[in-house]
């Protein structure tokens, strides 16, 4: 059971640096924090998309509800993120246009988090004992991105798939605490074996939290005998806001599932201490090709059963 965890986990891991390394060229390297520390974090504020805009002109209640979540999350992200980023001098927010501008000015390194969405494609074959007919798959995902910018020069440190489109302030939570996480670890010299082995280290931590289903997520069909079966621990079915309640609160009675993906046709299913952000288990889940609605959007069974096992 332990050995089928394992390779879960290390086909989820795989999934999260290989679309990182495929699209922004990350190499995973020991960071110089000190470095890191030295210069502010410039964190990108969200600004309208001029395609929503021009398609949302004749609808003024849907623009407005659209210009409202843009400023919403830029509060979100102003509340947040100085709050939880300790691995840098200060904490700013710029425009995409003064990031351009200090970009080609600034003689040093600028150090940006910003919130992108790119297209990824791969070759789809099983996961979760699933088979599935090879097949190129191709996803828009959405993730924060850490990245140091000088002049011409671009380069990736880490990037956090996040869950949807519509951005939950436990993204935020969850894509902060994940890099810091990461870079220490590099920082640090571990590589993904290291990871791993404190990932499966951190599983004993379920047996002692209640795990929080966001009861939007969890297939239909399941019952409350199949949950059980399935997950023999402490969990609960909940709405998504008393889960956001949980993260934000760094509530140590709890763990919660979140799903993102993390490539074509590939979703991660992570159990997340609420108390630190560690990553506690991983399942991953492949969709069929064509189906219109990923499979993978919900909790099944084997997801369920995967998590168990790190416990």
């Amino acid at each position: 059971m332990l050995a089928k965890f394992i390779l879960c986990s290390l086909f989820l891991l795989t999934c999260l640096r290989f679309t990182a390394q495929a699209q922004f060229g990350y190499h995973p390297k020991p960071i110089d924090l000190t470095a890191l520390k030295a210069q502010p974090l410039l964190v990108q504020v969200e600004e309208p998309d001029p395609k929503e805009l021009k398609s949302l002109a004749k609808k003024p209640d849907d623009l407005r509800q659209y210009q409202d979540y843009v400023a919403y999350c830029n509060t979100q992200l102003q509340q947040l993120v100085p709050k939880l980023w300790t691995l840098s001098s200060a904490v700013e927010f710029k425009t995409p246009a003064e990031i351009a501008a200090l970009r080609l000015t600034k003689g040093t390194p600028l150090t940006v988090l910003r919130r992108t969405t790119y297209r990824a494609t791969m070759l789809l074959g099983s996961a979760n004992d699933r088979p599935l007919p090879n097949a190129l798959s191709s996803e828009n995902i959405t993730a924060f991105q850490l990245t140091q910018l000088d002049g011409k020069k671009e380069q990736e440190l880490v990037m956090a798939p996040i869950a949807a489109k519509v951005m939950q302030p436990s993204d935020i939570v969850f894509a902060v605490r994940y890099m810091q996480n990461e870079l220490r670890a590099q920082a640090s010299g571990k590589s993904g074996k290291d990871l791993m082995a404190s990932y499966v280290e951190n599983g004993k931590r379920l047996r002692t939290k209640t795990l929080l289903l966001n009861e939007a997520d969890v297939k239909g069909k399941l019952s409350e005998q199949d949950i059980q079966k399935a997950y023999p621990f402490p969990y609960q079915l909940v709405p998504q806001r008393t889960i956001e309640t949980a993260v934000l609160a760094a509530d140590p009675r709890y763990a919660y599932v979140r799903l993102m993906l993390v490539g074509a046709g590939v979703t991660g299913q992570v159990a997340v201490d609420a108390a630190d952000g560690e990553i506690l288990g991983l399942s991953a889940s492949t969709q069929a090709v064509g189906k219109g609605v990923p499979a993978s959007d919900a909790i099944g069974k084997s997801n369920l059963k995967d998590f168990a096992k790190a416990a």
